[in-house]
């Protein structure tokens, strides 16, 4: 499981299947959207801007925007056999 929070809002990542990606309203607590992640593990997510966050894993990288009710995620392109195991916030 990853996750990571903003002010706004806190998005895990599970370990089912589909590596449902969860958006919850830090206010609330409430679940707001969820998305199916895709076949690839997730084993990091980091907030880039307050809608918009990335995953990384086994062979994958994707953004993600967060839009009222649903979350989009859009898979990044690279080069072969690429593993990414954490992601940083080079600005803090």
């Amino acid at each position: 499981m990853a996750l990571d929070c903003n002010d706004k809002y806190l998005v895990a990542a599970s370990m089912d299947d589909d590596h449902t990606v969860c958006v919850f309203d830090r206010k609330s607590c409430k679940n707001i959207a969820k998305d199916k992640g895709g076949p690839e593990v997730i084993l990091a997510m980091k907030f880039v801007a307050e809608e918009r966050f990335v995953t990384v894993g086994v062979k994958h990288f994707k953004m993600w925007e967060i839009k009222g009710a649903t979350v989009t995620g859009k898979k990044g392109l690279f080069g072969k056999n690429c593993n990414f195991l954490v992601c940083v916030d080079s600005h803090e």
